[in-house]
């Protein structure tokens, strides 16, 4: 199991902060990899969504069920993404001041290993994932609370649901 953590400050008070991991339009707009998302169950507590998300150009199904627990979005994926065989997260926001919060981001995951890979092709593979997982979350933390960018149109189209 590996786990990534990245941390950041927003320019965000913490309540607009936890919207933004919450609120799945708000959301996209910080993370533009989301091309569509359709919410099965929602709650004030909980979420149950099946996302198209663009991977490297390549788009991926995903199914993601997500907890609300005071400032803190936890999530599982029922079925990893295609990449991995795990895949859970948090975004954990508490206050910096009162126009700026603090974001810690997690992830647990395990990297698939592919059928012809040997040991050292797959610890270098991870290496490189990991760097690009990395990236790509700082891209995220970085956007939030950064000048919006339009939502593209129809966010809540229907996607296909899958993982593998």
């Amino acid at each position: 199991m590996t786990t990534l953590i990245v941390e950041g400050i927003v320019p965000l008070p913490a309540a607009s902060t936890v919207q933004t991991f919450w609120s799945l339009e708000r959301l996209r707009e910080s993370w533009p990899a989301i091309v569509a998302f359709d919410v099965h169950y929602e709650d004030d507590a909980h979420q149950e969504v099946s996302m198209v998300v663009d991977r490297d150009g390549e788009l991926e199904h995903i199914r993601v069920v997500r907890f609300l627990r005071g400032n803190d979005v936890e999530f599982f994926n029922p079925v990893a993404p295609p990449a991995m065989t795990f895949h859970r997260g948090l975004w954990a926001v508490t206050p910096f001041s009162a126009d700026r919060s603090h974001v810690r981001i997690e992830r647990e995951y395990e990297l698939r290993r592919l059928a012809a890979e040997d040991d050292a092709m797959f610890v270098e593979r991870r290496a490189r994932f990991r760097a690009a997982f990395r990236a790509r979350l700082e891209a995220i933390l970085a956007s939030v609370g950064a000048e919006r960018r339009p939502a593209a149109p129809s966010g809540r189209r229907a996607s296909k649901e899958g993982g593998s």
